[in-house]
């Protein structure tokens, strides 16, 4: 943690990340080019040794929310959610026999400069993100540090304002510091995404990106499995689950809407699924994202 807050002070974090559990096995749309099918690896594995509670507020541990109104604050409970993130896909990715996502972290907070990303939308200029951009955002092209590949990118005002109840711009029915955290696994999400197809692809599968809504309502599901691992380290109090649920139900667009991130029912479910398992899959398995939101 030391490590981590120094190289936030310096204005960037940047870490190694990892997962728990997908891979060819888990993608119908994985054809393997000269691979024999007894290579693909085990994606069933536990995300721990313990069992994950099937409901959130079983073991609730009471936490005092940071003080908001103190940037530096929020800093450091996004530092701690990036390294607790950091830990739970770093120990997936070494049960798979990967290896270890790198990624680079931006916590972009007041008196810190914009960063200008290379990703953009269609048509417009390079994103640039501040200290109150209206969005979170993960950028695949990014590397920002040698050996690492991918950037996320935090604004601390807009994720202060979660605390309150404003959701990337949008009102929430219950605001509190989880539903920061939901975001900031999110974008994490993304990256992990990202890295299981690129390195798969150099194992000799072939994977194809997950397209609209696919791509977002998969990091929703990811983002649910390190929720569940949360609870089992004590992060999680009796509402934050709820933060969580409505942090995705506020952000939801409508069906068809460009650049479609899935509606509000279709994100809260993700979120589930990663957390519950399914009919299939247990609570916490990454297979259980792969195998519903990869298309």
């Amino acid at each position: 943690m030391n490590g981590l807050a120094a190289a936030l002070a310096a204005g960037a974090l940047a870490v190694g990340v990892a997962v728990t559990g997908c891979g060819p096995a888990a993608f119908p749309q994985v054809v393997a080019e000269q691979t024999d099918p007894s290579d693909s690896p085990d994606f069933n594995g536990d995300l721990t040794d313990e069992s994950v509670p099937v409901a959130p507020q079983g073991a609730a541990v009471p936490q005092s929310n940071p003080d908001t109104s103190n940037p530096q604050t929020v800093e450091s409970y996004l530092t701690d959610i990036v390294a607790d993130a950091h830990k739970v896909w770093a120990d997936y990715f070494k049960r798979l026999g990967l290896e270890e996502p790198r990624v680079t972290y931006t916590i972009i907070s007041p008196g810190h400069a914009p960063v200008e990303s290379r990703c953009a939308n269609p048509g417009e200029p390079p994103l640039v993100v501040s200290t109150d951009t209206k969005n979170a955002f993960y950028c695949p092209a990014d590397e920002r540090e040698a050996g690492f590949r991918g950037a996320i990118y935090l604004p601390v005002i807009t994720m202060q304002q979660m605390w309150t109840g404003t959701v990337l711009g949008q009102p929430s029915k219950q605001g509190g510091d989880f539903a920061a955290a939901i975001i900031t696994a999110h974008e994490f999400g993304h990256h992990i995404v990202d890295e299981l197809r690129l390195q798969y692809q150099a194992k000799g599968f072939t994977y194809p990106e997950p397209t609209a809504p696919w791509d977002e309502l998969i990091a929703d599901c990811m983002a649910g499995v390190w929720a569940a691992s949360a609870y089992q380290s004590g992060y999680l109090d009796a509402s934050d689950f709820a933060e969580a649920e409505a942090a995705l139900e506020a952000i939801g667009d409508a069906p068809g809407d460009p650049g479609d991130h899935g509606t509000p029912e279709q994100r809260v479910q993700a979120l589930r699924t990663g957390y519950f398992g399914t009919g299939e899959y247990g609570p916490a398995e990454p297979f259980a994202c792969t195998s519903t939101y990869w298309k």
